[in-house]
């Protein structure tokens, strides 16, 4: 019995890659056009304008230089042309992609955001009824001390502060930061400063984060946002 060996063909699908020139300088009109204007410039430097005769020549050259100006532009942009509509489609295809995944992490960093607005109310909620509790505790001693009545405090739980860090939250491979981003809008333009009429959008912004927070006719206001830093 002889051994025999198979031969196992694999199609290969080459419908979604692109072949592309990318060697212009291959290109035989092009290295023609390459010739001409290495000669172009080879009369430009020799030429001498010594009459009216001689200006009227060169500025027929200087016209026949723009020609060839435009007809390079043209064959760059009969190359460009291609790879230009590849990568818009790549870049559509990547943004479709990345449409989703921004809309996954917005919606992830405002439910952190959430999260940690709710603990921080909870912890000052706490601390507002503690300080109720004290103040009210302050009335009846000093009712005591002027009138001798003893008021009876009311039973009440012991009021705990909750010990959280409402601003960080640490994970295996990140942490979480708060941080305030101060942001503006324009309430009153009449009462804008001058200088901020336009209004420039920019401009408010750059003073806006370098710390500026009173401008009359604008709102300052701080958003809070995420920065997200991964561990190495």
């Amino acid at each position: 019995m002889t051994e025999s060996t198979a031969i196992v063909t694999i199609p290969v699908d080459f419908s979604h890659q692109a072949i592309i020139e990318i060697k212009p300088e291959l290109d035989t009109s092009i290295a023609d056009l390459q010739d001409e204007i290495v000669a172009f410039l080879r009369c430009a430097s020799l030429v001498i304008i010594d009459s009216s005769d001689a200006a009227r020549s060169v500025t027929e050259d200087i016209a026949l230089a723009g020609g060839l100006a435009k007809t390079l532009e043209a064959k760059r942009n009969e190359w460009l042309k291609p790879l230009r509509e590849h990568t818009e489609q790549i870049n559509d295809t990547f943004k479709k992609l990345s449409e989703p995944l921004k809309t996954a992490d917005r919606l992830l960093r405002d439910k952190v955001i959430a999260y940690q607005k709710l603990q921080a109310k909870i912890q000052q909620d706490a601390r507002d009824l503690a300080e109720l509790e004290r103040q009210a505790q302050l009335k009846r001693d000093s009712l005591l001390r002027q009138t001798g009545e003893i008021i009876d405090a009311p039973i009440v739980p012991k009021i705990i502060v909750p010990e959280m860090d409402t601003k960080h939250i640490n994970s295996d491979l990140a942490t979480a930061g708060s941080t305030t981003n101060w942001k503006w809008e324009v309430t009153d333009f009449k009462a804008l400063p001058d200088e901020f009429k336009i209004p420039d959008a920019a401009k408010l912004s750059k003073v806006v984060r370098a710390g500026m927070r009173t401008i009359a006719g604008v709102k300052i206001y701080p958003e809070q946002g995420i920065r997200v830093t991964t561990r190495r």
